[in-house]
């Protein structure tokens, strides 16, 4: 998976691009970072160029969903399709992400 983050004022975009599996783990820890940092009050997730996620993605998802939790942050995944899209649907992630279509 590749990863880029664009910092706004108090928002931020993380694009995210190919396959999301275990193997991104420690790169992921970077958008676990922004849940801990103060100043950010939203992230938007761009998954319109992920084509395959598996269930430690979305172990890693909920962990990002229970820091912004605790920080009272909100975030959204837009441009999800195909097979993550199916994957996020079946596994209920809308109650914890606002699933936004591109």
């Amino acid at each position: 998976m590749n990863l880029q983050i664009i910092r706004h004022d108090n928002h931020c975009t993380v694009s995210l691009s190919g396959e999301f599996t275990f193997a991104d783990n420690i790169r992921f820890k970077q958008v676990l970072e922004l849940a801990e940092d103060s100043r950010i009050k939203a992230i938007q997730l761009d998954f319109s160029t992920i084509t395959y996620i598996d269930s430690s993605a979305l172990g890693m998802l909920m962990l990002l969903y229970r820091a912004m939790q605790t920080h009272q942050q909100s975030a959204c995944i837009i441009g999800a399709h195909s097979q993550a899209h199916k994957v996020l649907t079946l596994s209920h992630f809308g109650q914890y992400f606002k699933l936004i279509d591109s």
